[in-house]
């Protein structure tokens, strides 16, 4: 993460799923791009996807553990990695 107002905290069960809170404290919406160490999660080689917990939004996660989301101001999305 680029902007320093953009925070990601990660809680993972190794080789199964990781639960991603990110949050945005800028008063404006931001676009964030997430770079995940799939190999140190233990989820390298699986056909991943990030479901949005609150809104069951499906965001796909590329071969190289990449993500893009937009992320409103003021608030967090959390996402569940599988």
């Amino acid at each position: 993460m680029d902007d320093p107002k953009t925070k990601v905290s990660l809680y993972y069960h190794k080789g199964e799923s990781a639960l991603m809170v990110v949050t945005n404290y800028n008063k404006e919406e931001r676009q964030a791009r997430l770079d995940l160490s799939l190999d140190r999660l233990g989820l390298q080689g699986k056909a991943l996807s990030a479901k949005n917990m609150m809104t069951d939004e499906v965001h796909k996660v590329g071969r190289a553990g990449s993500l893009s989301l937009r992320i409103p101001a003021k608030s967090f999305v959390l996402l569940r990695v599988e």
